[in-house]
């Protein structure tokens, strides 16, 4: 056994269950780090490359396992980060399990919050150090009431005003009889890492994590987006610039022996080729060519 199987150069703290994990695993595979070993059910240790091992723990602990110098990296959400008030550094943030942690409350409170805002105010949350510096900055004195789970049922069963937890849609709050009153962030997943880490450095476990939040990024800023290559009339560039959204310098290839058509190729949002492909062909763009992409470095 070498010296990197025995001792990986770079430890990463991942959520062992919820919102954020259910979307790691394939973001992983895409990146081309091992996940196909995993059981998400038992492990507490996975290689995802020679070098790097991940440690699954509660997506609310993995700032604290962070900030302790147990792991170098650790992914979870913007909201468990700042609720955990650790002292982690941000490295990036990635468009996962985007949502948002609001204030919502039953349609009559509401009203009478946004007629006459109240000094004081009891909160149902999972999140008392996010609720309690929203109420500060408010001018307003917060009591918390602390759930880990069904939050929305407490306004109902009068143990608090209104509640602050995440929420994507409303729909959940909806069904609860619930309506948003205010957003106090939104969130979404992050990768953070213990202070002093040293994400630029030299050494194998710098290169390491920057590599591995380069190969994520990469990927998710592939997802939704087509390549597309096309031949198009000279005569007709302009007009295709004007319908490819931020189509400025496209790759414009010249044809052998063809001076009156071009080859161009173009990324393209992937929602937006029904509308676009039918007009580029009534201008005489031909061998339209759609293909997906693995990754996408800006």
């Amino acid at each position: 056994m070498n010296q990197s199987e025995s001792h990986p150069a770079l430890r990463i703290a991942l959520p062992k269950r919820g919102r954020i994990a259910d979307q790691l695993g394939p973001l992983c595979k895409d990146a081309g780090y091992d996940w196909s070993d995993v059981d998400l059910g038992r492990a507490l240790f996975a290689r995802l490359s020679p070098n790097i091992e991940a440690m699954f723990v509660r997506a609310d602990d993995v700032p604290t396992v962070v900030a302790d110098g147990i792991v170098d990296l650790g992914i979870t959400g913007t909201d468990l980060v700042e609720e955990s008030n650790c002292e982690v550094d941000l490295i990036t943030s990635l468009p996962l399990s985007q949502c948002r942690l609001v204030l919502a409350a039953p349609p009559e409170w509401k009203k009478q919050y946004k007629e006459n805002p109240p000094k004081s105010i009891r909160v149902a949350t999972s999140f008392p150090y996010l609720a309690k510096s929203w109420g500060e900055k408010m001018g307003i004195d917060v009591q918390i009431i602390s759930l880990s789970g069904s939050v929305e049922i407490a306004p109902r069963l009068e143990i608090a005003d209104a509640i602050v937890d995440l929420t994507q849609t409303g729909a959940t709050l909806h069904s609860n009889g619930l309506e948003e009153i205010e957003t106090l962030r939104e969130v979404q997943a992050c990768i953070v890492s213990s202070r002093g880490f040293g994400i630029e450095g030299d050494s194998l476990k710098s290169i390491e994590a920057r590599t591995f939040c380069d190969a994520l990024g990469a990927v998710l800023n592939a997802r939704g987006k087509r390549y597309v290559m096309m031949n198009v009339p000279k005569n007709a560039l302009d007009q295709v610039r004007e319908l490819v959204p931020g189509l400025a310098s496209p790759t414009v290839i010249d044809l052998y022996g063809n001076n009156e058509i071009v080859a161009l190729h173009v990324v393209i949002e992937a929602d937006q080729l029904n509308t676009i492909i039918p007009q580029l062909t009534a201008i005489g763009v031909h061998g339209i060519l759609v293909s997906r992409i693995e990754r996408l470095i800006p």
